[in-house]
């Protein structure tokens, strides 16, 4: 008996090629869209952080105007602090010239005793002869010294010494020592500033704590503490100037809303002018006995120019 053979397993047919490009072209298409999709992603999140990056600008610039608004304002400031400075200083000044005014007239009343007593001393026979003879050798015999020869100039000036000596302890054995005033120091401020535009010192400007009648109407008012103090800063000023070379510096008074005003100019000056100022005041301001026995310490400070001058009206 005959066997019969087994039917072969099925082979299978092979792709074609065209199927194998299509294969690729449908992965390429895959990988296409994927990369679109992905591009598409990247895109957007381009456009939000572009979106943010405007938004950011715009806050930026907003921010800067901002910045320029507050600079002016910082600027606005600053010149309102000047005139807010000078309306403070001559507050403060006011305030020590009221008070410096009820210290003299105090004074003057604690002091009418010693006035008296000066003058009368001078009505007294001997003191008058001495008070006499005084000014006859200022009016008369001092004018022709430099005429007479040395020895004569020894001689009459040993006198006139003599008679100075005798005519000083006389009225001030009568006067005695200023009375002193009770109470706490009374601690005001002669303020002063240096104008030097162009770097160089040209004007010297000062405020008193006085009224400005004690330079302007010297004469139709009477010597009070107002005027010892007065007097002793021109003296310190004058000292100053010498020792600074400024022999032809001449002060000029007048009134700064009531305050006694000084001016001088100082061209010539070198920029320690300030520093001799301070110091000269100091000196002058720590002999005077008056102030002392008044109990009136006067500071002085220097300042800015500005401080010292009204701000310009806007407009």
């Amino acid at each position: 008996m005959s066997k019969k053979k087994s039917a072969s397993t099925p082979i299978s047919a092979p792709r074609t090629v065209a199927a194998a490009l299509e294969d690729v072209a449908k992965w390429r298409s895959e990988a296409s869209q994927k990369t679109k999709g992905e591009i598409t992603d990247v895109d957007q999140e381009i456009e939000k952080f572009q979106a943010a990056i405007t938004s950011l600008q715009q806050q930026i610039e907003a921010l800067r105007r901002s910045r320029e608004e507050i600079a002016k304002k910082d600027g606005a400031a600053g010149d309102e602090e000047i005139g807010r400075t000078y309306n403070a200083v001559f507050a403060a000044l006011t305030e020590q010239m009221e008070a410096v005014r009820a210290r003299a007239a105090a004074v003057a009343e604690s002091d009418a005793s010693r006035s008296e007593a000066l003058a009368n001393a001078i009505k007294d026979p001997a003191t008058a002869a001495l008070v006499t003879e005084y000014e006859q050798f200022k009016t008369t015999v001092e004018p022709t010294l430099k005429a007479l020869p040395e020895s004569y100039r020894a001689v009459i000036m040993q006198h006139h010494n003599g008679i100075a000596g005798k005519l000083r302890a006389a009225l001030e054995g009568a006067a005695g020592t200023p009375t002193a005033v009770d109470g706490p120091d009374l601690i005001v401020d002669a303020v002063f500033a240096v104008d030097a535009p162009d770097g160089t010192p040209e004007v010297l400007m000062m405020i008193l704590p006085v009224q400005e009648q004690v330079g302007t109407d010297w004469q139709g008012r009477t010597d009070d503490a107002q005027t010892w103090l007065a007097a002793r800063v021109i003296q310190g000023v004058y000292a100053a100037f010498q020792a600074a070379g400024l022999d032809k510096a001449r002060v000029a008074f007048g009134g700064h809303q009531g305050l006694l005003a000084v001016e001088v100019e100082i061209a010539g000056a070198k920029n320690d002018i300030g520093a001799k100022l301070q110091e000269a005041l100091g000196k002058a301001l720590a002999g005077s006995k008056e102030l002392a026995a008044a109990r009136i310490v006067v500071n002085t400070r220097e300042l800015v120019v500005d401080h010292l001058l009204p701000p310009e009206e806007e407009g």
